[in-house]
């Protein structure tokens, strides 16, 4: 059975894009993605803001590559996670890989 984990979000991007390659030359586009939930602490309840690592390539990478910080899209992607070590620590990161991207302000 094959199996795997989507995810839809819609948020703003928090920060200008950045374009890298991967050790294999291959060319990707990241930025973090800042949504916005509730939540409730000691009986109030305050907005805490999550951010999210953002990973386009192939046909996505012309259009990611020209967003600003601000602009509000909804993303579909794969969820992928990698761990890796940092200071005799192993950590892991989520990225989400992205599928379909729709701007969704003006």
């Amino acid at each position: 059975m094959h199996s795997s984990a989507h995810a839809i979000l819609t948020g703003k991007v928090a920060a200008t894009p950045e374009s890298f390659r991967s050790r294999s030359g291959k060319p990707y586009v990241t930025f973090p993605l800042a949504t916005e939930r509730d939540t409730t602490s000691e009986g109030e309840e305050k907005p805490v803001v999550d951010f999210h690592r953002i990973v386009a390539s192939d046909n996505l990478l012309d259009v990611c590559a020209q967003l600003r910080t601000g602009d509000e899209v909804q993303i579909e992607g794969s969820l992928l996670i990698h761990g890796y070590e940092k200071n005799g620590e192993r950590r892991f990161a989520t990225e989400i890989h992205v599928v379909s991207l729709r701007l969704t302000t003006a």
